[in-house]
């Protein structure tokens, strides 16, 4: 489970919210590179106290954590190692009645 934090147009905290599961990995060839993307759908539950502040909010912040896959081969970290990662969101807000 993560927070988002739900922002006002000075970035000041307003609410939070938790966000439950995970985003899934890109899939990745035998050079453990990503060779095609992968898609996450995470419904997030707002009760109808927090829709109110979510429609007002001018900008959430997320916070992501990510894990590299598990390889059983020894990888020599005596020069730096870099990545580029490419992370892109798209939020639908559907209010369900209940």
């Amino acid at each position: 489970m993560n927070m988002q934090l739900l922002l006002d147009a000075n970035s000041g905290v307003i609410d939070s919210l938790l966000v439950p599961g995970l985003i899934a990995a890109g899939v990745l060839d035998g050079n453990n590179l990503v060779t095609a993307t992968t898609l996450t759908k995470i419904p997030i539950p707002i009760d109808d106290a927090r829709k109110q502040t979510l429609t007002n909010t001018k900008k959430i912040k997320v916070r992501a954590a990510f894990t590299t896959p598990h390889i059983l081969k020894c990888i020599n970290c005596t020069t730096p190692i870099v990545s580029t990662l490419n992370l892109v969101a798209t939020v639908n807000i559907i209010f369900d009645s209940l």
